[in-house]
């Protein structure tokens, strides 16, 4: 074997991906606390007043009940309200 041959292991793109795969680690992680606060709490976000099967989703209701659970998980707002939308 040919060691002048031998890329090393921390390329730039070895390196993207391992930046790529925390972020979606991350992201997970956060739905996850979503999740688990939002069947905690027994918010049932598929009803009313979260949701009208006339009207759609209620955003108003949906950023009040982000806000308030962005406060317990410690989490941005908008992180809490991508997750629950």
């Amino acid at each position: 074997m040919d060691e002048d041959n031998v890329k090393p292991s921390t390329s730039k793109e070895s390196i993207s991906s391992l930046e790529d795969n925390s972020e979606d680690i991350l992201e997970e992680a956060n739905l996850s606390q979503v999740r688990n606060l939002i069947n905690e709490n027994k918010i049932k976000l598929w009803v009313d007043p979260y949701y009208s099967p006339d009207t759609g989703a209620n955003e108003e209701k949906l950023l009040q009940t982000a806000n308030a659970l962005a406060t317990t998980l410690e989490l941005d707002d908008i992180v809490v309200y991508q997750g629950i939308k």
